[in-house]
């Protein structure tokens, strides 16, 4: 009996004039089209998704090739090895493949994750036929339990990026991961630097986009994935700090996460005309991602500019060496321009703010010192006032000023 979800996707399937000429085109090529992946997940989840997956028995290129033709799409070569492209339409687009072995359930065995080893014929949902999806490998019952699991035990050796998308899945789709899932990761995570930097920049920043990922971080450190992908970031375990804190460097730069996290997704409240700079300033959704990675990096040069000065324990220039510090992990992750500059600026600015309240508490304040860090920081003054606010939450330590 099909559930009323897979209903509500026959129904969307069968009105969309375009799955309507895909139905016809493998038809008329004699090839077997499935729909697949995040599609059927996401519908099944009650998440309903615009973009189709599709993996057919063969000829996907020549399949995509028309399709484009006929739609007045873009087309997009992927990969000729697999025969995998990409038809970008005004609304949606439409990803092909061909089978990844010789038969169907060969295909999803090399697919990542169970919920994602999901597939419906795209001819039966224009008959008369009972629609039922193909899953040899239990994702309609894991879905079901709200749990994510690797498809077979070497899917993160077959593509170790799949130990990112593991934390990044389960953050989007609040799937939890398994005891056995994490120590899988656990024995695969030095893994995943074979990937490529790009691959990983991508992934990492879906993980930071999403709007509680603090949880899942902790795991990725638990696991060791954290240190693979950020050395740098673990290197602070252990970094004693002041009386204004009261968690070492590291667990300071994670609860500092935490506190963005917390005021991006308004759990931490701000009066009414910070509320509006907050909202103005996150309407471009990428920033959210990119000032949680400043979060996380602002303290990177603490180990390094360490001293003791009159029996008080001093971090003197760690803001700038935090920056010098990013710019080479800005490299390593082959960073664009625009993103490179607004997290390191913000990482090299963070004790700002925190300078200038010091300084109105001396009243040594100027108006001066005011208008050169709004001429400075331009269009990114509300993410470094975010940033410095986080960072300031995240200090509990006893000498820290009310």
């Amino acid at each position: 009996m099909e559930s009323e979800q897979l209903k509500k996707l026959r129904r969307w399937v069968t009105s969309l004039p375009e799955l309507h000429l895909l139905d016809r085109i493998t038809k008329e090529s004699g090839v077997e089209g499935y729909l697949v992946g995040g599609l059927i997940r996401d519908w099944l989840n009650g998440r309903p998704t615009r973009d189709v997956d599709l993996v057919l028995n063969r000829d996907a290129l020549k399949a995509a090739r028309m399709f484009a033709q006929r739609t007045g799409g873009t087309f997009v070569l992927l990969r000729e090895e697999g025969g995998m492209a990409r038809v970008v339409l005004k609304d949606r687009t439409f990803d092909f493949a061909e089978f990844r072995g010789p038969d169907l359930k060969a295909d999803l065995e090399g697919r990542d994750f169970t919920v994602n080893a999901l597939t419906l014929s795209l001819s039966q949902a224009f008959g008369n036929d009972h629609w039922e999806p193909f899953d040899p490998f239990g994702g309609l019952q894991d879905l079901q339990a709200s749990i994510l699991r690797p498809v077979s035990p070497d899917s993160f050796k077959r593509d170790p990026l799949r130990l990112l998308r593991a934390f990044r899945l389960s953050a989007q789709l609040g799937l939890a991961l398994t005891p056995e899932t994490l120590k899988a990761i656990r024995r695969s995570a030095a893994l995943l630097n074979r990937c490529a930097p790009e691959r990983i920049r991508y992934e990492w920043l879906l993980f930071l986009s999403q709007a509680e990922s603090y949880p899942l971080l902790l795991k990725m450190d638990n696991t060791g994935l954290l240190a693979a992908l950020l050395p740098e970031l673990v290197g602070l375990k252990g970094v004693a700090q002041d009386r204004f804190h009261h968690l070492d460097a590291f667990q300071h730069s994670l609860e500092a996460f935490h506190k963005l996290e917390d005021l991006i997704g308004k759990t931490v409240s701000l009066p009414p005309d910070l509320e509006e700079e907050r909202v103005a300033f996150l309407s471009e959704p990428i920033k959210a991602a990119w000032l949680k990675w400043a979060a996380l990096l602002h303290d990177l040069g603490k180990r390094e500019t360490e001293t003791l000065r009159e029996g008080h324990q001093t971090f003197y220039g760690h803001a700038r060496k935090s920056q010098d510090r990013f710019d080479i992990i800005a490299e390593r992750f082959r960073l664009g321009n625009r993103e490179k500059d607004f997290i390191a600026h913000l990482i090299g600015w963070h004790m700002r703010p925190l300078n200038l309240l010091h300084e109105e508490a001396q009243k040594t304040l100027t108006r001066r010192a005011m208008i050169r860090l709004v001429q400075e920081t331009e269009e990114s003054l509300n993410g470094l006032f975010l940033l410095a606010l986080a960072d300031s939450l995240a200090m509990q330590g006893p000498d820290k000023p009310a």
